[in-house]
């Protein structure tokens, strides 16, 4: 929604909801952020000059940030942000998902987060765990639709528009080769 007479950018949206999110951030890691969002908040404020895009993707009307940033303790942070483009140009955010920490994996895993439902599909993460160097993309299949990403920077990201609500995915971390180093399947819950 325009602020004012301007529209506002994708990258405006994340630096406002991440300063919405200090606001919030006396509050405990499980609370949550009181707006239309619906995300939880850090236990302290993010600094804003810390914050990084490691990788973007982008489809009709909707974009995906892999996005990390420290807390004014001085923890990392890594959230997968959607984005959503109204009919005056201006961009909101509208879910995602992230965390702090760094989880160990005895294998090549994408540690992934995001959201979904009417409003399209968000989801992405960090590649990492023992052998997560031998990996070269990742796909995503919903319903008749694969998504396909590289997993440059150590991330992966899908993005679409279209409704994903009531269906069942398949992740797959692939190697150069193309056989499958690691898959997991969820359910996309309306």
């Amino acid at each position: 929604m325009p602020k004012g007479n301007h529209v506002v950018t994708p990258d405006q949206a994340v630096r406002d909801w991440l300063r919405n999110m200090s606001e919030f951030s006396t509050t405990t890691s499980t609370d949550v952020v009181p707006d239309s969002a619906g995300l939880t908040n850090p236990p302290f404020p993010p600094v804003l000059t810390s914050m990084e895009v490691l990788k973007l993707r982008e489809a009709h009307g909707r974009q995906v940030y892999a996005l990390a940033y420290e807390d004014a303790g001085g923890n990392p942070w890594f959230w997968i942000v959607r984005l959503i483009e109204d009919e005056a140009g201006s961009w909101r955010v509208c879910g995602g998902g992230g965390g702090s920490g760094d989880p160990h994996f005895d294998r090549p895993v994408i540690n992934y987060a995001g959201c979904w439902g009417k409003d399209g599909l968000a989801l992405g993460g960090r590649v990492t765990g023992t052998g997560a160097d031998r990996a070269a993309s990742a796909r995503l299949s919903i319903r008749d639709t694969v998504l396909a990403d590289d997993v440059r920077g150590g991330v992966v990201l899908f993005v679409t528009s279209e409704p994903t609500g009531g269906s069942r995915a398949t992740i797959e971390l692939l190697a150069a080769d193309g056989s499958v180093l690691w898959h997991d399947e969820l359910e996309l819950d309306e």
